[in-house]
Order: structure tokens, then C-alpha cells, then sequence
């Protein structure tokens, strides 16, 4: 578990708002990818390429 917070910290300080948020939502708030897309207001495609 810790290395997974320690990869969490490293994806909320080094990626980008838009690119950090999407697997947020989908590893740690367990939504799934159609969940997510449909908040973001983007594609799973446009998701998949961040």
C-alpha cells in the first residue's frame, strides 16, 4: 500500500491538472471509464492518450 501512496504523490506533484485527473478517478475513486469520460466531458479515446 505505501507504494502505491508514493506513486499517488507522484502523479498529483508531476503531471498536469488534465492528465492526473482521469487516473484519480479511476484507480483511487474506483469509477469506471465510462464514469469518468462522462465527468471530464472528453472520450475514453482523448482519456487513454493522457
Amino acid at each position: 500500500m505505501t507504494s502505491l501512496w508514493i506513486a499517488m504523490e507522484a502523479l498529483v506533484y508531476h503531471l498536469p491538472v488534465n492528465q492526473r485527473t482521469a487516473p484519480l478517478l479511476v484507480d483511487v475513486f474506483r469509477y469506471t471509464a465510462a464514469e469518468t469520460v462522462e465527468m471530464l466531458h472528453t472520450t475514453e479515446g482523448a482519456r487513454k492518450e493522457q
